[in-house]
């Protein structure tokens, strides 16, 4: 009687083992599976607008702050300062934030997709950060991207709520609508700004002017009638 205690005792044990084998290797082979490279790099590639997420038509390239200079992660601390006031006359704006190096820029198309859809101030200054040192001279093939991507979101329903438009107004929201709509708006409204200016500051080499205007006959098939709209009107009134 003992000898089969013994014996089913011993069972029991090689039964745990190999069921501990089969469950607790799986997890580890999923966690390198969600931090391979291809994961990483499509994480930076998605947006979060409200509950629903948009994936960029072209993944934008991951940085880490940890590879920026010094000097480097000093400009990206000034624009978290500058957030964090909410004061878009910070004189910093144009003191320190200019002539960007491209990790940097790197790094604020980074901070873009990391910043929730709805605010709208925030991810319309780093576009604007982008669209001037390409219309200044200093852009690149990413940043034309970028700001293509940018275009191509889907458009912000609700202040509150991207992904949902706001059913109920109040009669003060019903008076702001017209400026609540350019708020919504901002990303794309100053990212088309400085498309535009930089067509005309004569700074671009010819594939970069060639890159612009192929990100604004993209935009007009942007899911977001007024960028599509505003679009049309900048390539109908280029002079070639």
């Amino acid at each position: 009687m003992k000898l089969v205690k013994v014996l089913l005792f011993v069972l029991g044990l090689a039964a745990l083992v190999i069921i501990g084998k089969k469950f607790l290797i799986a997890p580890e082979v999923m966690d390198q599976a969600n931090h391979s490279p291809e994961t990483l790099t499509e994480s930076v590639s998605t947006i979060v607008t409200g509950t629903e997420t948009q994936t960029l038509a072209t993944p934008l390239p991951s940085v880490s702050l940890d590879t920026l200079k010094p000097e480097e992660k000093a400009k990206i601390q000034v624009l978290s300062e500058i957030f964090q006031s909410k004061n878009d006359n910070d004189p910093r704006m144009d003191q320190v934030l200019k002539n960007l190096s491209e990790p940097v820029k790197a790094a604020l198309q980074k901070q873009y997709l990391d910043t929730k859809a709805e605010m709208r101030n925030e991810r319309g200054t780093i576009a604007f950060l982008i669209g001037r040192e390409l219309r200044d001279g200093r852009g690149s093939k990413a940043d034309v991207q970028f700001l293509k991507n940018v275009l191509m979101e889907k458009p912000c329903l609700s202040l509150n709520d991207c992904s949902k438009p706001s059913n109920s107004q109040s009669a003060e929201e019903q008076h702001l609508e017209g400026i609540h709509e350019t708020t919504a708006h901002y990303p794309q409204l100053m990212d088309l700004r400085y498309l535009k200016q930089s067509l005309e500051s004569g700074n671009l080499s010819p594939e970069l002017r060639a890159e612009v205007i192929s990100a604004l006959e993209a935009a007009r098939n942007s899911p977001n009638a007024r960028v599509a709209q505003e679009a049309q009107a900048i390539l109908s009134g280029l002079t070639h």
